[in-house]
């Protein structure tokens, strides 16, 4: 039981690392996931993973753009 237990505690902060709106959700309660984010956090992971190198957000304020791209996108 206890082996299942880390397993599948391990298997969740695995999850959380997948990208930076993930690790936010998982670590703020007070976090909305929304459709937008979601675009700006896997752009985030295509600029992390190579795929570009220059990423420019434009979008309103307000809306969590800042807060992930230049808070929890240098802590994930």
């Amino acid at each position: 039981m206890f082996r299942r237990l880390q397993a599948a505690k391990h298997a969740a902060a695995r999850d959380l690392l997948r990208d930076p709106a993930t690790l936010e959700r998982g670590l703020d309660a007070g976090y909305r996931m929304r459709p937008h984010l979601k675009v700006i956090s896997d752009a985030l992971v295509g600029l992390e993973r190579g795929e570009y190198d220059r990423l420019l957000v434009i979008i309103p304020a307000q809306v969590g753009k800042s807060t992930t791209v230049a808070e929890w996108f240098p802590f994930w």
